[in-house]
């Protein structure tokens, strides 16, 4: 699992990547102010080999930087 960052106007996002190639994606979100790391098993369970897993800490969560009083996020496909 490679953590790739994606500097944005307004802070940045930390989006981890397990590099697998393939057509097939699971994207992992997470809420209630956790990050990636609460859900580690799960992103690097086996189940998952055959899919391209990408996993972002939100904004201000994790190792993604929320500049203060920042609510301008650009979320654009490819921008991660």
């Amino acid at each position: 699992m490679i953590q790739n960052t994606c500097k944005l106007e307004g802070g940045s996002i930390a989006c981890w990547d397990n590099r697998v190639d393939t057509d097939s994606t699971v994207l992992f979100l997470y809420g209630n102010s956790i990050d990636t790391l609460a859900c580690e098993n799960q992103i690097r369970s086996n189940k998952f080999d055959s899919f391209h897993v990408l996993s972002p800490d939100l904004p201000g969560h994790g190792h993604s930087f929320l500049q203060e009083y920042s609510v301008n996020y650009d979320l654009k496909p490819g921008n991660i």
